[in-house]
């Protein structure tokens, strides 16, 4: 998270801004609004530094929010089989998501000739 603002006006609103990835771009949303320097003089008398306290108080907090998971798998336990599917022709490149009762297989589907080869292995899978 950073601090921005906009350094030519008179009255300058500063926020906290985060930024994230958008394929290979990259870009910022602001998070939250700290406040006018009109409105932070009336809180402290540099307003600036203010905005720096609360960016690194927000980025400690973030810090400290973070949750961990753990997950258990047993390998000796068979996964069902996929029940009989007919899957329609998609054009190239087009994701496809199929989804069981018991797991879920996202692929990239590849050229229509193709398609029938994908179809073979995930019924080979159903006759595990």
């Amino acid at each position: 998270m950073k601090l921005w603002f906009d350094r030519k006006s008179k009255d300058p609103t500063y926020f906290i801004q985060q930024g994230f990835r958008n394929g290979k771009k990259t870009s910022t949303r602001n998070v939250k609004r700290i406040g006018k320097h009109s409105e932070l003089l009336a809180i402290t008398d540099d307003p600036l530094a203010y905005a720096k306290e609360q960016v690194a108080k927000y980025n400690e907090e973030m810090k400290n929010t973070k949750v961990s998971m753990d997950l258990s798998i047993d390998f000796d336990k068979k996964v069902r089989a996929l029940p009989m599917m007919s899957f329609p022709l998609l054009p190239c490149g087009t994701l496809a998501i199929i989804t069981s009762n018991t797991f879920t297989t996202i692929f990239r589907s590849a050229a229509f000739s193709k398609m029938s080869l994908m179809t073979e292995r995930l019924n080979s899978i159903r006759t595990l």
